[in-house]
């Protein structure tokens, strides 16, 4: 008969944590936490509809947010499952499906026993940001959410931030439902002409929104 128990360790070993190692002992190792951006390395394996590929370790890895702190952790219950829910992002070389290929901040959510969901990239630590004012604030519509149900919902415009670079790369500077801008395919949404004032009331509305949420 096999018995499953608590595997007990000598005392003094230390106990490998999700954010590196910490000593055992009781209150101290309850309130471990990093001060910094940690060494870890793993492998991070994007969904395949997410159209990149991570060819190296994830490196510098740090936590954003967590819990109640993540603003689409109701989308990400939803999708895949209750969970303590955190926001990461670290540093790796992928490729992307054009055979470019960059070194790149990546965010991601995971939750312990679900995985890491909703792999995505927020720049390219190597080129500066080129963010070009733009005399009009421009929008687009998501026609193509597949890889990030919880990140962006399919047939809602949205805002585009104005990125030269990433529109050369054939990408889109997309503001989506994290309240942050991440780096999408163009091909998955179509730019929309709204009227004058249309466009000044989305304005507005997205000032206030981003306002109550910080």
């Amino acid at each position: 008969m096999l018995v499953f128990g608590r595997h007990r360790r000598p005392a003094g070993e230390e106990r490998s944590t999700g954010f590196g190692r910490a000593p055992e002992g009781g209150d101290h190792e309850k309130r471990y936490r990093p001060s910094l951006a940690t060494t870890l390395r793993f492998a991070l394996r994007p969904d395949r509809a997410q159209r990149f590929e991570v060819i190296s370790d994830v490196t510098v890895v740090e936590p954003i947010t967590a819990g109640r702190g993540i603003r689409e952790l109701r989308r990400l219950r939803r999708r895949y499952g209750r969970g303590r829910w955190r926001k990461m992002k670290g540093v790796a070389t992928i490729r992307l499906a054009d055979g470019r290929v960059r070194r790149a901040e990546l965010h991601w959510d995971e939750a312990h026993g679900i995985g890491r969901k909703e792999v995505k990239r927020k720049r390219y630590p190597a080129r500066k940001l080129s963010m070009a004012r733009a005399s009009r604030t421009r929008f687009a519509v998501c026609i193509d959410n597949s890889g990030y149900p919880a990140s962006l919902d399919l047939h809602k415009i949205y805002r585009v931030l104005p990125d030269r670079e990433a529109e050369e790369d054939g990408d889109i500077r997309i503001v989506d439902e994290s309240g942050e801008d991440y780096l999408f395919e163009a091909d998955r949404f179509l730019p929309v002409d709204l009227p004058p004032k249309t466009e000044r009331v989305l304005n507005r509305s997205f000032a206030r929104f981003g306002a109550e949420t910080r």
